[in-house]
């Protein structure tokens, strides 16, 4: 069943953009936060508690009856890095997600928006995207902070980590933006997220219409700087290649009656474009490596093409600056030397928003453009009835009496069946679906049937060493409740006829449900579903990753699931 809405969330270093879709809606709405687009990243601290407590975020700057107090801010960078405490960096994480979520419910989502039904009762489908740093590991940490945040404590709410943050700028160039029919089939395009904190890089081709393939993801290092005023962040979106009139700040202070004003005695600032170039300069420094080598990435994927044509498109705080735009295509032209006249460069309309709006133009999209596959585990499911429970010490016996496939006669209590191999392509909205069917006495009570399965996966793909102990791996066991599922009876022939005069036994219960099987970034979920479409399980989610590098330096490049 399709959402009531659809909620993109893009957790910024600086600042975090929400847009949303209804069923109503044709296109994405990204909510505004007093005059910005994106609510400031960050949290209030009141330190006159042990522990410190929290007493505003975002754009909700407490007053001075509760100083003094600790402004929280960049603690994205932080997160998954080894040398600074983990517990105090989620902890921060939960809060503003909490804050988050709860300005969401209480004030954003309104009766206009929502519908005729109340937050609780709506269909909401939350969805994040990540750095493309971020191993496996530490992205199903950030998801499980997002639950215990209450984004998927309302039934019918749920929670998701769908995509990198660069593949959502592609997703928003390629079916959002109007810049879209600048590129056709078999372009290349470099797509530069540079935020206020974090660039992130994602080179694709398109191979078909809208329909984009990652060859090559990476990230660079984050790059702090401090927050700045309006006034000056506007002037830093005014500089470009020719530079701007001097910009005169003057400098105001706290006198010691509490009174603001200007002191006479301090001359103004004057900020000179040159002064702004420079503050430019550093971060392009920085990133200028990075660059180059994806430029020339456009070079090995023309030597195996002559056709399309190569796009640089730039997104975020930093990629919206017009300078920067300039020193993009600067590189560009000493780079590229035979390439650079196939080469165009220009930032998308609405940068700053590009990662929650393609996060919902993504959403329920067919074809996906980003396909994916299983690329770290094959995928098993063992199933016995209640009385041969599945127990861990009895795993080599169970396995040497397993089947690859179901037995002919559905016997399907002594069997694994594996789903999906390694390598397997997700279909196209990201789901695996098949069927399973078990049996259970027909003098068993309608509440006693409950069928006990297992969630197995292994990094083999070949169908005989598949079978081989050690190479498979229990992950969860669970009981699936089918008192309420709907039954048929097995055919059994002759059997059936005699048991209807009482000479044989009945017929046993036969029920089918449908197992849903969801591949996101770094884990896999599975539901099972009877044939009414009834909940036979909780969804139950297994990470596919387990590696953990360290975010400071790392340039890594992580396949999805």
């Amino acid at each position: 069943m399709a959402a009531d809405l659809v909620v993109g969330i893009d957790i910024g270093m600086t600042g975090t953009g929400v847009a949303y879709k209804s069923k109503s809606d044709k296109e994405p709405t990204a909510l505004t936060w007093g005059k910005d687009a994106k609510v400031p990243t960050r949290l209030f601290s009141s330190d006159r508690h042990q522990p410190p407590k929290l007493v505003g975020w975002g754009l909700e700057v407490p007053d001075d009856s509760v100083k003094p107090f600790t402004t929280r801010e960049w603690f994205k960078v932080d997160f998954g890095n080894k040398e600074v405490e983990q517990a105090h960096i989620e902890s921060l994480y939960t809060d503003f997600l909490g804050c988050l979520y709860r300005e969401l419910r209480d004030h954003q989502l309104t009766p206009e928006i929502l519908g005729t039904k109340p937050f609780e009762e709506c269909t909401i489908d939350f969805l994040f995207s990540v750095p493309a740093t971020w191993d496996p590991a530490l992205v199903n940490n950030f998801k499980q902070l997002i639950s215990n945040a209450g984004y998927d404590h309302v039934k019918d709410h749920t929670a998701h980590v769908t995509m990198t943050e660069p593949q959502a700028v592609a997703a928003f160039h390629m079916c959002g933006s109007e810049s879209s029919d600048r590129t056709k089939d078999g372009d290349k395009v470099l797509i530069i997220d540079a935020g206020g904190g974090t660039t992130d890089f994602c080179l694709l081709k398109l191979k078909d219409k809208f329909h984009g393939t990652s060859e090559v993801q990476k990230s660079s290092q984050a790059i702090e700087i401090q927050p700045v005023s309006d006034r000056y962040r506007d002037r830093k979106h005014e500089c470009g290649p020719e530079g701007f009139e001097d910009a005169i700040f003057p400098i105001s202070s706290e006198i010691i009656q509490g009174k603001s004003g200007s002191l006479s005695g301090i001359d103004p600032f004057i900020l000179t474009d040159t002064t702004m170039a420079s503050l430019f300069d550093a971060q392009i420094l920085q990133l200028r490596g990075e660059i180059t080598i994806l430029l020339h990435e456009f070079e090995s994927m023309q030597a195996n093409t002559d056709s399309g044509r190569n796009y640089v498109i730039l997104a975020g705080g930093l990629g919206s600056s017009r300078y920067f735009k300039g020193k993009v295509q600067q590189l560009v032209s000493e780079s590229l030397a035979e390439l650079a006249g196939k080469t165009e460069v220009f930032t998308l309309d609405k940068p700053r928003l590009a990662v929650c709006l393609g996060l919902i133009y993504h959403a329920g999209r067919s074809p996906q453009l980003f396909p994916r596959r299983l690329h770290r585990v094959s995928l098993g499911i063992a199933s016995q009835q209640l009385k041969d429970a599945i127990k861990q010490s009895r795993f080599r016996l169970f396995v040497k009496k397993a089947l690859f496939h179901l037995p002919m006669d559905k016997k399907a209590e002594k069997a694994i069946e594996w789903i999906a191999l390694k390598g397997t392509p997700v279909g196209d909205l990201g789901f695996l679906t098949f069927t399973q069917t078990t049996t259970f006495s027909p003098d068993l009570p309608r509440e006693k049937r409950i069928w006990e399965v297992a969630i197995l996966t292994s990094s083999e793909s070949d169908t005989e060493r598949l079978m081989v102990e050690d190479n498979c791996r229990i992950r969860e066991i669970l009981k699936i409740n089918l008192s309420r599922a709907p039954e048929s009876f097995e055919s059994t022939g002759p059997r059936e006829a005699l048991s209807r005069l009482h000479l044989a036994r009945k017929p046993d219960v036969v029920i089918e449900v449908t197992v849903v099987v969801r591949v996101e970034l770094a884990t896999i979920e599975f539901q099972w579903i009877d044939s009414n479409g009834f909940r036979c399980s909780d969804p139950i989610s297994i990470p596919t990753g387990y590696e953990r590098l360290p975010s400071t330096g790392q340039s890594a490049v992580y396949e999805l699931s």
